[in-house]
This record gives C-alpha cells, structure tokens and sequence, in this order.
C-alpha cells in the first residue's frame, strides 16, 4: 500500500522531513521488536518517544516519531527519501499484521 506523504528539506538541507498525511500514534516498542527483525534497517536507539534506525546499506539514517513524522539523513533527493519512508511503513504495517 502506498501511503500519501509529505515530504519538505529541512531549513539547513541536511536531512528530510516526512510527514503522513494519515496521522496516527505508533507504538514505538513494537516498531524497535519489528526493525531488530528486519534485515534492510537496524535500530541505533528506542525510547518511549523515538526511534533511530539505520539502514544496513548505508545512507539513510531514520529519527521516527510517535506522531508517525521522520526526520530522513544521508539521502539527496525527495524521491529517496519517498522510497525509504515507504520501506519503512512496509516493514511497520508487517509487524501490525503478525501482531
């Protein structure tokens, strides 16, 4: 499933910051159990209001909210960062699915 994402360059041009349009709270233990199980990103820290993950090709580094926002590093360009906000909502709504 696709989901409808904004997606604008922060001031500095360092990172990117992606916001649903479908607003929603994550559980964001579930989502730390689900990324220490998945093999394209790893999580580098969790508390009970964000998680950072990294991808495991390099690159992108992911701060995840509760509000469903992401700060996105390491990539170029909007449509980069398009692709690893959908993996990550792909690998969010499996861990939904088998819970």
């Amino acid at each position: 499933m696709i989901h409808p994402l904004i997606v604008r360059p922060c001031r500095d041009r360092a990172a990117f910051k992606v916001v649903p349009k479908r607003r929603e709270h994550l559980d964001l233990a579930r989502m730390a159990r689900a990324f220490d199980t998945a093999r394209e990103y790893s999580v580098v820290v969790s508390t009970p209001h964000v998680v950072v993950i990294r991808s495991a090709r390099g690159g992108a580094e992911v701060t995840i909210y509760e509000s469903g926002d992401m700060l996105v590093k390491g990539v170029q360009s909007p449509e980069e960062v398009r692709d690893v906000a959908h993996t990550i909502l792909r690998v969010l709504e499996g861990a939904r699915r088998r819970s």
